[in-house]
């Protein structure tokens, strides 16, 4: 029983580290795809990560968008769907690198 114990095959998995600028840098990406003016719905946007560790950088990127102001949360109806707007203010592509290595270094 030992033996053949010993010639099972054995998998190593790695688990693919996501950081908050990464996610920060793909919810960019989900508002250039969406077009101007478009809001882009979170909980599909939850939905397409694979794991927990994606979703919860996910979930602290769109905090810190929101802290910096680059865009703004709404929902249509009580327990609607809620969507992120850009802020009036900003441009889909305003995520300067500075403040994105601050950012690595404050969730690190």
């Amino acid at each position: 029983m030992l033996e053949r114990a010993s010639n099972r095959p054995t998998y190593e998995v790695e688990a693919a580290d996501v950081t908050v600028s990464e996610m920060m840098h793909y919810l960019r990406d989900r508002f250039l795809e969406a077009g101007e003016g478009q809001p882009v719905f979170i909980l599909r946007i939850f939905e397409q990560q694979h794991s927990r560790r994606a979703m919860i950088a996910l979930f602290l990127a769109v905090l810190e968008m929101v802290r910096m102001q680059a865009v703004v949360v709404t929902q249509k109806n009580l327990f609607g769907e809620i969507a992120l707007k850009r802020h009036l203010n900003s441009t889909p592509c305003s995520l300067p690198d500075e403040p994105m290595a601050a950012i690595e270094k404050d969730y690190i």
